[in-house]
């Protein structure tokens, strides 16, 4: 939920421009394909469409805190804001809505449907602070907020002292509209596994197996390798129904046909996103009716967030 935070950091989920609603990014780049040429004459090579899609706003929250509002923060130079978002397979969302301790669930059309309490965040002490040479934090975070088959998980942090202090963790789970504490060890071993290091470097594994454009440029360690697909880096991967590669590295957003030809894509400054199985794409970003460039504006001048629907033109 911080501007400064890495685009994995799901943000999901992955967190990313379109700050101000100003109009589509235009798509960049071009599928690249190689030919077969006769010895006596060029043959055409088929390239692929590059495929366009349309948007439109489907959730947008001015600050506050009533029902469909969204709170920021601002402390130490810094301003956060939610960027937490679970698109599922029937196409509801859910924003972890962290500064109201709720999350926000809507329908596929944007209507709100229900609000979730969930601790997301929590003033420290006055003592606690002064500890902390003055700078004010929250004790309690949601550190991951994801969807794992049609269940929606969060792991809570505390903070046992200032910032950099251990932490003790909760595995929630969202059952009959409340977030509750996974007690059984099955389940939190399984949430353990499903939020490392490791299982998502096998995840982008599973998705390229056997794809001759996949590369691991070998690090000192193996959590220094680098995974490249097509010449472009990639941090998340993952696949639609219809076997498309969807892939976020370099600061973009990328669309692979089965046999690897780049169908479209997408530049990434600070916005989450969030990709269907339906191969719909999402982005979640804070908006602003002031004009100039985001890069310009005033922690002030931001109203509110935003998330927007992509679908593939017809």
């Amino acid at each position: 939920m911080s501007a400064l935070k890495a685009l994995f950091g799901f943000v999901v989920m992955m967190t990313c421009g379109l700050p101000v609603l100003a109009g589509d990014a235009a798509p960049t780049g071009a599928p690249k394909s190689t030919g077969t040429v006769a010895a006596s004459m060029p043959m055409p090579v088929v390239q692929p469409k590059f495929e366009e899609y349309v948007s439109r706003v489907i959730i947008k929250g001015r600050w506050g805190s009533k029902p469909g509002e969204y709170r920021d923060n601002i402390s130490e130079g810094n301003q956060t804001w939610p960027t937490n978002f679970i698109v599922t397979d029937n196409g509801h969302i859910y924003v972890l809505d962290d500064f109201n301790n709720r999350v926000q669930h809507y329908n596929a059309e944007g209507k709100l449907l229900e609000m979730i309490p969930i601790e997301s965040y929590k003033l420290a002490s006055k003592k606690e602070i002064a500890k902390n040479n003055g700078l004010d934090y929250s004790s309690v975070s949601i550190d991951w907020f994801f969807r794992e088959g049609n269940a929606i998980y969060a792991v809570a942090s505390k903070r046992t002292g200032g910032i950099g202090s251990a932490r003790v963790s909760d595995m929630l789970k969202l059952v009959d509209g409340r977030f509750k504490k996974l007690t059984l060890s099955k389940e939190i071993k399984t949430v353990q596994n499903t939020i490392s290091r490791a299982a998502r470097r096998e995840k982008i594994k599973h998705v390229f197996n056997g794809n001759t454009g996949f590369r691991i440029a070998k690090g000192k360690t193996e959590a220094e390798d680098q995974y490249i697909y097509n010449g472009s880096p990639v941090e998340f991967a993952d696949e639609d129904k219809n076997g498309n590669r969807w892939v976020v590295g370099g600061r973009s957003l990328r669309k692979y046909s089965p046999k690897g030809h780049l169908l479209y894509e997408m530049p990434l400054n600070m916005e989450s996103w969030a990709i269907s199985k339906s191969g719909d794409f999402y982005l979640l970003d804070m908006y602003s009716s002031k004009p100039g460039k985001p890069e310009n504006l005033a922690f002030e001048d931001w109203e509110g967030i935003y998330i927007r629907k992509f679908t593939l033109k017809k």
